[in-house]
């Protein structure tokens, strides 16, 4: 019987090591996917970023233009605004005689 006990405690010896180290196999796989997963999001990250700059890069000079159309044109409305001003620039608000152009009259209708 006490071989039999011997044998046993031999036996459950021997399959709780096999089972340690099978969790600690499995352990050091899932570690590894892990590993694997990371690197590869790693990889996946760089190569956005990387399309992101060379979009980026490639958009630049679609913005230069816009910035140069825009400003062209503000500058055209500006001066177009400069030259067709309402009032001339030779009024003078305090010659009433001159801006009406009429010397006799003092700007006013009076009734008959």
């Amino acid at each position: 019987i006490e071989l039999l006990n011997s044998n046993d405690a031999t036996i459950y010896s021997a399959d709780w090591r096999a089972e340690k180290i099978r969790e600690s196999r499995k352990g050091l796989s899932e570690n590894q996917e892990k590993e694997q997963k990371v690197a590869a999001a790693k990889a996946h990250l760089k190569a956005l970023e990387q399309q992101i700059a060379e979009q980026e890069l490639a958009e630049k000079p679609q913005q230069d233009q816009s910035k140069q159309k825009q400003q062209t044109s503000e500058s055209v409305a500006n001066a177009a605004e400069k030259e067709s001003s309402p009032v001339p620039s030779d009024f003078d608000p305090f010659d009433l005689d001159e801006d009406w152009g009429d010397d006799e009259s003092d700007g006013f209708e009076t009734p008959p």
